[in-house]
């Protein structure tokens, strides 16, 4: 196997990755943007609420996009699997 080929499967399993997770991080991060600036102006220090909205919405992105997130982790397989078996 060349090192172009491996490089290239790598490349593109790193960049499907980060394309995969941006609706769950993007969901996370501003439900916790939120939740902090929720709690900081009613002044609340449960730290419970921040975490539970945060799983909410994790779940529910979650639910929504794992069609999407599974039908791009089968052509990414598919399309490595044409390459590693090309060589």
């Amino acid at each position: 196997m060349s090192k172009a080929v491996i490089f290239d499967i790598a490349s593109n399993l790193l960049t499907e990755a980060l394309f995969i997770l941006i609706p769950v991080l993007a969901a996370f991060f501003i439900t916790a943007l939120f939740t902090g600036i929720l709690t900081s102006y009613t002044r609340l220090s449960e730290p419970a609420i921040g975490l539970c909205a945060r799983i909410a919405a994790v779940s529910g992105v979650l639910i929504i996009y794992i069609p999407w997130m599974g039908n791009r982790i089968v052509e990414y397989a598919s399309t490595s699997w044409t390459l590693i078996s090309g060589i």
